[in-house]
């Protein structure tokens, strides 16, 4: 199977770190590290400058935060933890953002009139992989919401009674 860059959750070779394991990437500022404790945290740019707006992608935004979903449920079976679990996204510089609401590039939401966008899920750790999609969906429709959007369509819609992440 190949694999593009932008698909590839873990660049490089872990690191050790203050708190625990490192992975940096140059690749979109990527970077993810789990802590001794058990947190993983990963961080990444999703914001660019176009047409005079601060744009946030939502899409690679959605994709990043699955990816961490499902990186974190194998963490945590890997090591026999058992319990509940915070999932956590949390945007910085929000204010005066706006996100994509069509397929026409230069179709916008209303700007986010906060600095700071936090939401934060507690979650049964088996769970994770059943339930990664409900997960991101109710997260990315919270975060629309500071757009002035009830939900994502783009993003996610229900088939026969199951979340599905549109490709």
């Amino acid at each position: 199977m190949n694999q593009k860059k932008e698909d590839i959750y873990l660049e490089g070779i872990g690191r050790p770190s203050r708190y625990g394991i490192r992975w940096i990437s140059g690749y979109n500022h990527h970077n993810v590290e789990v802590h001794r404790n058990g947190l993983i945290h990963c961080m990444e740019d999703f914001g660019e400058s176009q047409d005079g707006n601060k744009l946030l992608w939502t899409r690679g935004l959605a994709i990043n935060l699955l990816q961490t979903i499902q990186f974190s449920e194998a963490v945590y079976s890997k090591l026999n933890f058992v319990g509940k679990v915070k999932i956590i996204l949390k945007v910085k510089n929000a204010a005066g953002s706006v996100i994509p609401t069509g397929y026409n590039p230069s179709s916008y939401s209303a700007k986010c009139e906060t600095d700071e966008i936090y939401i934060e899920r507690e979650w049964d750790s088996w769970r994770l992989t059943e339930d990664y999609l409900e997960i991101g969906r109710s997260i990315i429709d919270e975060f629309s919401n500071y757009y002035g959007l009830w939900f994502n369509s783009l993003l996610f819609t229900e088939e026969e009674g199951k979340f599905v992440f549109r490709k």
